[in-house]
């Protein structure tokens, strides 16, 4: 199916420089995040104390206590749009509604060519866990219902043990839930039935319309666990203490020493960071881009000039976003760290030296 070619936006430049903007901030906030972070596990891990699962000791009680052993759940957590409980530390509801999606392609010719720059519509069924407005699609008959009848949601135990403790509400949170839950019991709803393990309301499985809901669940399941935090009463919450900027609240599954939980807090950390930085530069890099489109347009008037303006001004805004990136890390650092800010600084103004010589 085909609708009318969607007229340009002057949105397009205004949503690069948007890009542009927030990478900086974000790039900044990073290194505060990281550097606090670091600090917190460097602390914690000077601090903590290895202790046994199965009787609680006053004398730990305000302690950052390591504790490794078998979990169990006290009491069930419900999924109370359904009343589906489960022997977990957690049960996560994942919903996905039948619905049309739009997809456009096209527009992308030279000035002036009307049949390069027709924009094609089509349209397709498929699930998603997200709502799709069909409000804004082009072409009318293919309506969405307003929204999807129920919530993705996580609902955690609320009494779990871990040998003699008591395990807090954070820990439990912490636990992703993705071992899929086959469910035997459940209150239906108008429509709904039993169906591939989970609950489906609509009349044909097999044949799904525009409005049906699958519901599946997965849980995070008891077991093995190492839980690094706060020992107060017998009950293990997030630690923190006056030199500290946040709380620590480890958690994993198995067996590990406090060494093994703080390190692989710390490998976390850095990969987090980097994988920030990178979103930043991205962020600048692609913000450029959208931003220079016009003059890509404007060449396009001669096929030929107008790929050469493409690539010019992409290879300009890689260089700019590249230092600009390392000046805000940099700026960063100063703040934070200062003798490593100030050498990543010198490099970045070297990199903007290059980018405009």
């Amino acid at each position: 199916m085909f609708g009318k070619k969607k007229e340009k936006s002057p949105r397009g430049p205004l949503l690069g420089f948007l890009l542009f903007a927030i990478a900086f901030p974000l790039l900044f906030w990073n290194e505060g995040r990281a550097v606090r972070r670091a600090k917190d596990l460097a602390h914690g891990k000077d601090a903590v104390v290895a202790v046994k699962a199965d009787k609680p000791a006053k004398a730990n009680d305000g302690k950052l206590v390591c504790v490794a052993g078998s979990a169990k759940v006290k009491k069930r957590p419900v999924d109370t749009a359904f009343a589906i409980n489960a022997d977990a530390l957690s049960l996560r509801r994942e919903v996905e509604m039948y619905q049309w999606k739009e997809s456009s392609r096209g527009g992308g010719g030279a000035a002036g060519n009307k049949e390069e720059n027709r924009t094609d519509h089509t349209y397709e069924k498929d699930w998603s866990s997200t709502h799709v407005d069909s409000s804004g699609f082009r072409i009318d008959g293919h309506e969405n219902p307003p929204s999807i009848p129920y919530e993705g949601q996580t609902f955690l135990a609320p009494a779990v043990k871990l040998g003699g403790f008591k395990l807090g509400e954070a820990f439990v949170g912490d636990l992703k839930a993705e071992t899929k839950y086959q469910v035997t019991t459940a209150t239906l709803p108008a429509g709904g039935q039993m169906h591939g393990g989970g609950v489906y309301v609509g009349k044909s499985p097999s044949k799904p319309e525009v409005g049906d809901v699958r519901v599946s669940l997965f849980i995070a399941p008891p077991g093995q666990l190492t839980v690094v935090g706060r020992q107060d009463s017998g009950s293990l919450d997030p630690y923190k203490d006056e030199e500290m900027n946040d709380p620590v609240a480890l958690i994993q599954r198995g067996k590990k020493t406090p060494d093994e939980m703080f390190q692989d807090a710390q490998d976390a950390n850095w990969f987090l960071s980097w994988a920030l930085r990178v979103l930043g530069f991205l962020m600048m890099f692609g913000g450029l881009r959208i931003a220079a489109r016009p003059l890509s347009a404007i060449g396009s008037i001669i096929p030929f000039v107008g790929k050469a303006i493409s690539l010019g001004t992409g290879l300009v805004a890689f260089f700019i976003a590249l230092a600009l990136s390392a000046v805000t890390i940099a700026v960063a650092w100063i703040f934070y760290r200062p003798l490593l800010g100030i050498l990543l600084l010198v490099a970045g103004i070297g990199a903007i030296t290059m980018a405009v010589v």
